[in-house]
């Protein structure tokens, strides 16, 4: 509640004295505050950009989970997946546990787990999604699993590639801390049918659309193939907006083969590109500008207008756009 999360707030503004804290440490240390309260079984903390420096890295964990690494915030984390890693890496602790979902982790990643001496598994050699016969199951066996599970083999529902590899992370780590947590194939049923808002969401109707917060080349180049795998009679319109620090030419490119008309987004935010910015980074492209403005609203609905059946429509690029979308496909979707 509301009372609750301000009396965390006061609890660390008494405790921290003369100390400074930013705004993000100010609500991280409120957070743990309420989690101690409320005396939870499990805390699932996600250190933020980077890791190494993140408030939330305060916390010495259990088990320390380093997904996919690609470049992203390289003005902060460096310009290379090894510059990148080793600030991901950050998160490790002496002999602690980690899981890589990573199948081919940066050498900082790796001289820090030898480094550490700690006790980790790796996608694809110690975990994987597969598929046999018809049916998808995640796989964990081989020598570095020290006890029996039902997780060694246990179906799972296919997903794309990216959706795969992390839901492998995830019961990878689900099997890690099995003798601390006693967890059983029904508490796993739940993971089977779990679908992320945003994460390369498909919403059926006349019009297709699919909404992704993606905004790294990794991300856009899954979404890019998850398209082209869809079969389309009609043409494809994405709703599109990048902030500056992003590889918008590199993202543009792997998604124009499937995608013909482009409109451009002008977000509220100080790093957003400006609609000339993004045309000038459409060469060649078709690009519209949307008569009702160039917000996020007023894009998608010139791009719905647009449309006619055997079309698709295509929202992504930043949190920021498919956020301020979302409350009108919900919206359509209800309808």
């Amino acid at each position: 509640s509301a009372e609750r999360l301000c009396q965390a707030f006061q609890a660390v503004d008494a405790a921290r004295g003369t100390i400074p804290l930013t705004y993000f440490e100010f609500g991280t240390l409120a957070a743990f505050k309420l989690f101690s309260r409320a005396r939870l079984d499990i805390w699932i903390l996600e250190v933020g950009m980077g890791g190494r420096l993140d408030a939330v890295n305060a916390v010495d964990p259990d088990l320390a989970v380093i997904t996919s690494i690609d470049l992203d915030h390289q003005a902060w984390l460096g310009d290379s997946r090894e510059a990148i890693g080793r600030e991901k890496a950050g998160i490790l602790r002496y002999r602690g546990r980690a899981i890589v979902s990573d199948p081919n982790p940066p050498a900082t990643v790796l001289d820090r787990l030898a480094v550490l001496q700690c006790d980790w598994r790796l996608s694809d050699r110690d975990f994987a999604v597969k598929t046999d016969q018809g049916k998808t199951f995640f796989s964990s066996g081989g020598p570095n699993w020290h006890r029996r599970s039902f997780l060694e083999q246990f179906e799972v529902n296919p997903g794309s590639p990216v959706q795969t590899r992390n839901l492998a992370g995830a019961l990878a780590a689900v099997r890690s801390l099995e003798e601390s947590l006693p967890v059983g194939p029904e508490h796993v049923d739940a993971l089977r049918g779990l679908a992320v808002r945003g994460r390369q969401e498909r919403i059926d109707g006349e019009i297709p659309i699919w909404l992704d917060v993606g905004h790294n080349l990794e991300a856009v180049a899954a979404l890019a193939e998850a398209l082209c795998n869809e079969y389309v009679p009609g043409k494809t319109r994405a709703v599109f907006a990048m902030l500056r620090d992003k590889d918008i030419g590199a993202a543009i490119e792997v998604m124009r083969p499937v995608v013909d008309y482009w409109y451009p987004v002008t977000l509220e935010d100080d790093r957003a590109l400006t609609f000339e910015e993004l045309k000038s980074a459409l060469t060649d492209s078709a690009v519209i500008d949307s008569p009702e403005g160039r917000t996020p609203g007023a894009c998608y609905r010139a791009a719905l207008a647009a449309s006619r059946h055997g079309d698709r429509l295509v929202v992504f690029g930043s949190f920021y756009l498919v956020g301020d979308i979302l409350p009108e496909v919900s919206e359509r979707a209800v309808a």
